[in-house]
């Protein structure tokens, strides 16, 4: 974590499993999105954003929703369509973080307990 900063699709980049490449990358004056494919054509979507941008989590039909603590801060976990959603908020660095893809539950968490980590 850099402090004051966050976590940033870098930092992302470097704990993805190997084969998975930065397809799209936006930043904007207070957050950004990247997009990354892996090998395998699976997706997995980065999102920073301020704490005050309002968050529509779509959990409307959702396979599961579970609340999830990542890093000290609280989460929510979304499971819809074959998509797992994970959004966490870090009161620091005033920043929400959603990382968004389309492999294991398991897989996803273990990416963002490796970049949290």
């Amino acid at each position: 974590l850099k402090p004051g900063i966050g976590y940033t699709a870098e930092d992302l980049q470097k704990v993805l499993p190997d084969g998975y490449t930065m397809e799209s990358y936006e930043k904007s004056s207070d957050g950004e999105s990247a997009q990354f494919i892996g090998a395998d054509g699976t997706e997995i979507i980065w999102y920073v954003d301020p704490i005050k941008v309002q968050a529509n989590l779509d959990t409307e039909n959702a396979g599961s929703a579970k609340e999830v603590l990542i890093d000290g801060y609280d989460g929510i976990i979304i499971e819809k369509n074959g998509r797992i959603n994970i959004l966490w908020g870090d009161t620091a660095t005033q920043k929400m973080y959603n990382i968004i893809g389309d492999i294991k539950m398991d897989d996803l968490l273990e990416i963002v307990e490796k970049l949290t980590g």
